[in-house]
This record gives C-alpha cells, structure tokens and sequence, in this order.
C-alpha cells in the first residue's frame, strides 16, 4: 500500500465520518423542532382550557348564591335609590334596581 492509497483511505474515513455527523445533526435539529412545536401545541391548548374556563366563570357571576339566575341587565334609574346606572337589575314584579340596592334586598 502506497502513501498515498492510505492517504485516500483516511480521507475517506474522515468523509464518511463527516457525512455521518451531518445526518446525526440533521435529525438532532429534527428531532428539537418535533418538541418545540408539540410544546407550542400544548400550550396553545391550555390556554384554551383557561379561556373556557374564564368564561364559564363570568357565566356562574349571573347565578345568585342559592342559584337562582339573576334579574336582566339594562342601563336605566334605579327605583329605590332614584339615580341613573349602566346596569340596572329589572325584577320579574317589575321594578328596577341597581346592584347595591339589588344586594342590599337580597340579603335579608
């Protein structure tokens, strides 16, 4: 064997080790960026389940504590304390109330 046949064969050791590394590198990256978007995924997805739970809770806010659903909302004056609101209570008996004068009827 040559000098130079055994150049050519470290050369080509060395080649196919580099190749080999490219390719290691290659699905490395691959592999990183299969995580990176199953984390982005997950994320996205519980910020989703916050969202709907943020919105169940501003839904429960129109339940009363024994459950009853309250009264519908609209801007008007109120008839107990006579003064003008953007949320006005409107009871079933027909009057109106605003929501300290709604509280302060419901909790006694």
């Amino acid at each position: 064997m040559s000098l130079e046949d055994a150049f050519i064969t470290i050369f080509r050791q060395i080649a196919s080790g580099f190749w080999s590394a490219i390719w290691f590198l290659v699905g490395l990256l691959g592999c990183i960026a299969l995580v990176l978007v199953i984390i982005s995924l997950l994320r996205l997805s519980k910020r989703r389940t916050q969202i709907a739970l943020e919105r169940r809770r501003r839904e429960k806010l129109e339940i009363t504590l024994d459950g009853a659903p309250l009264p519908p909302l609209a801007r008007g004056l109120c008839d107990n304390c006579h003064e003008f609101f953007d949320k006005i209570y409107f009871l079933p008996a027909g009057s109106k109330l605003c929501p300290t004068c709604y509280r302060a009827l419901h909790a006694t």
